[in-house]
């Protein structure tokens, strides 16, 4: 993510594996838009004209793994999930994956996990399919999600498999792009970001990485979608947190 956007005013710390190439206000800039859209969906601020973030006063650290093409190595992913461990960060949103695991990576996720970090993985985009879903989210330390639709069905290009944990709203989703302005994207790593954000709302309450991972699988909605499509069912922030919604 950027370190100047105005809709991101609660950016804090960086570090970057890979470094910024082009007009960068930082060495872990974000060259590629990526991640100032899925960082949007997690914290833009209130006053932000595309959206709100799901957790808003939550702070953004940026850990650039991949280059101004989106393309990088799990060497360097597997870096950046133990830089956040050993910054004692609550929540680790993976809007990445590849079709195939690494034993490098493996153990980062075990390292921040076993160190209090919540990982929150993309399943991917390979879908319609069967059992595909990406790595590391396939891995059993990350919290796989897939991506749904305005229906509440799961979003024709989402990855399933056993893995999957929960569903988040992937398709069609308004936030900043890559020139300042607003665009609307499809995609897992969308999904992965509004479950980052209700992660952040429930880790910010106290809660440890695997008290908050139960948390959000005790309170998501059953949307009738098989559990290698919707895991434990669609993340419901306020539920999680423990808001009634019909006070709104």
């Amino acid at each position: 993510m950027p370190c100047d956007d105005p809709c991101l005013p609660n950016v804090g710390a960086g570090e970057a594996f890979v470094d910024c190439s082009t007009n960068c206000c930082a060495p872990w800039d974000d060259d590629n838009g990526h991640g100032t859209q899925v960082g949007a969906i997690i914290g833009a601020g209130e006053n932000c004209s595309c959206t709100t973030g799901i957790a808003p006063d939550a702070t953004l650290h940026a850990v650039k793994v991949l280059d101004d093409r989106g393309s990088g190595s799990y060497s360097d992913i597997a870096a950046g999930v133990e830089y956040v461990a050993d910054r004692g960060w609550d929540v680790g949103n993976i809007s990445l994956g590849g079709s195939s695991g690494s034993s490098v990576l493996k153990d980062a996720v075990e390292y921040a996990t076993n160190n209090g970090v919540l990982l929150v993985g993309a399943a991917g985009g390979s879908g319609p399919c069967t059992d595909c879903v990406a790595y590391p989210a396939a891995y059993p330390e990350v919290v796989a999600v897939s991506a749904t639709n305005a229906n509440d069905q799961l979003a024709s290009f989402s990855s399933r498999g056993p893995e999957i944990e929960l569903a988040a709203p992937g398709s069609d989703i308004t936030t900043v792009g890559s020139d300042g302005g607003c665009a609307t994207f499809s995609g897992t790593s969308y999904a992965t970001a509004h479950a980052s954000g209700a992660a952040a709302l429930v880790m910010a309450q106290g809660y440890t990485n695997s008290g908050a991972r139960t948390r959000l699988r005790n309170t998501a909605e059953d949307l009738g979608l098989s559990s290698d499509q919707q895991g434990h069912g669609l993340v419901d922030a306020a539920a999680a947190v423990g808001v009634d919604s019909s006070d709104d």
